[in-house]
């Protein structure tokens, strides 16, 4: 994805972040790629309760050119177990009660499955446009666009714009 727009951006010592909002401005993805080539384990040591959301607040809206490879992240995982460890045991049993679902006697739940799938492509994601040019007297000052090239493994998280809730975390190491 080739594209240059206003974007969440910011620099920190070891790392550079981008934000990029989804429609509807609700839910957000944040990328975070290192500087160095191989700073993908030192930025993975950084993550910590909370690290989002104080990184979320020292974004600054800024015209960044975007080169962001296309990337497929899928994730399937069956919750059976995970469900039955944290209690949930009767509706897999071939005498659970679900009546209340379905008046057949013999129904129960066999497995539940989660998948997710995240895609970055082309189209990228939709982010609000403006231009700003700032004038003094008869001198035009030229904003300065920021590069984000994402050549090298970084991490990636969507998130929630409203509790800054994390609802995926991925790493992509090879491109």
């Amino acid at each position: 994805m080739h594209q240059e727009d206003y974007f969440g951006y910011s620099r920190k010592e070891t790392f550079t972040v981008l934000q990029m909002p989804y429609i509807g401005h609700k839910v957000a993805m944040m990328i975070l790629l290192p500087h160095s080539l191989d700073g993908i384990g030192q930025l993975e040591d950084q993550i910590s309760p909370g690290l989002f959301k104080k990184l979320h607040a020292g974004i600054k809206r800024t015209k960044v050119n975007v080169s962001l490879p296309k990337f497929r992240f899928e994730y399937e995982k069956t919750m059976k177990e995970t469900l039955q460890d944290l209690g949930l045991s009767k509706v897999f049993e071939s005498n659970a009660d679900l009546s209340g679902v379905n008046n057949k006697s013999l129904l129960y739940v066999s497995d539940v499955v989660h998948k997710a799938v995240i895609e970055v492509n082309e189209t990228g994601s939709e982010a609000a446009a403006a231009t700003a040019v700032i004038a003094v007297g008869y001198c035009m000052m030229i904003e300065q666009i920021q590069k984000f090239i994402v050549d090298h493994p970084f991490l990636f998280v969507i998130y929630s714009l409203e509790n800054y809730a994390l609802l995926f975390l991925g790493k992509i190491k090879e491109l």
